[in-house]
């Protein structure tokens, strides 16, 4: 199944269960609304994709990161990004979301991989081309 449908079917499943619901806001509000940074200890969380599949689906993490889209938006539009600073954006946000799957074959991301992710959304980083 190629990586849109893939989305597609997650965002189906996390409609229909109010469980994931809860754990996609619950990785929404630690990525995007907890001030703390608190969030940064995820580089040593010894958990593993499998973690997600047997909660439903290995996608939901991605489904998680990529529901930060309005406030990335928000934030390109706030730091004035040029259209060639939009288009690195959106290259490096689709480079996490499917690094681990050119990398170890793993459908869905890592916890490390959301965490970068994220510093791209909320406009903590940007890459400069040359």
């Amino acid at each position: 199944m190629d990586f849109k449908s893939n989305i597609l079917e997650t965002i189906d499943l996390v409609k229909k269960d109010e469980k994931l619901q809860i754990i996609v806001y619950l990785l929404y509000y630690i990525l995007y609304i907890d001030n703390t940074g608190l969030y940064k200890d995820v580089w040593n969380w010894k958990m593993s994709t499998n973690l997600f599949k047997s909660a439903g689906n290995y996608m939901i993490p991605v489904i998680a990161l990529l529901s930060g889209c309005k406030l990335h938006k928000e934030n390109m539009i706030k730091r004035n990004y040029d259209e060639e600073q939009i288009n690195e954006q959106k290259k490096n946000i689709r480079e996490c979301c499917l690094l681990d799957k050119k990398r170890s074959n793993i459908d869905g991301i890592r916890f490390s991989q959301i965490v970068w992710g994220s510093y791209f959304i909320n406009g903590r980083i940007i890459t400069i081309s040359v």
